[in-house]
């Protein structure tokens, strides 16, 4: 699936993230070598939320990567890349749909820098189809939670990964 990124305004593109681009992208299943750039960007990020910063390196990255791996076990993991690169990777998601709730978790996503409001979490977002107008839950928090919660009607609930933490 194509999907192109309308720049607001007629510009050259500027390394700057947030300048507004005309970025066309493909939506991709998650490809095995995508793995490590998975692990390492949702680690890093979460390191940097506001508790989670003040655990010691030595404890947190290894119980992060055991609590990412059994997540991305049961996920759905889109992957946003620009259009005729498959490995130049624009951000991703990683979503759980529960069917039988019919409830949509949102576990994590992740937009590179340069790449940030462009659009390229939306696009992943509105690839996803399999629920009819689902109840979408985030289960982990992110800079624009607030922005997105009242404009997407989401709900912020992690406890729908807390049996994974305690494993």
């Amino acid at each position: 699936m194509l999907l192109s990124i309308e720049p607001a305004i007629d510009q050259e593109i500027d390394i700057q993230p947030g300048v507004p681009i005309n970025l066309p992208i493909q939506i991709r299943p998650a490809e095995q070598q995508d793995y490590a750039f998975i692990l390492a960007s949702w680690s890093n990020d979460a390191h940097k939320i506001k508790y989670d910063s003040f655990i010691p390196n030595s404890i947190f990255f290894p119980r992060q990567k055991s609590f990412i791996n059994k997540i991305l076990s049961n996920s759905i993991i889109n992957i946003a890349h620009v259009e005729g690169d498959r490995d130049l990777i624009c951000g991703y998601l990683v979503i759980e749909p529960k069917f039988q709730m019919n409830t949509l978790l949102i576990h994590w996503a992740h937009t590179k820098p340069i790449y940030r409001r462009q659009g390229v979490y939306k696009a992943l977002l509105n690839n996803y189809i399999g629920l009819e107008d689902p109840i979408t839950v985030v289960t982990s928090p992110f800079t624009l939670l607030p922005e997105f919660k009242s404009k997407y009607n989401v709900i912020y609930d992690p406890t729908h990964v807390d049996h994974l933490r305690a494993q």
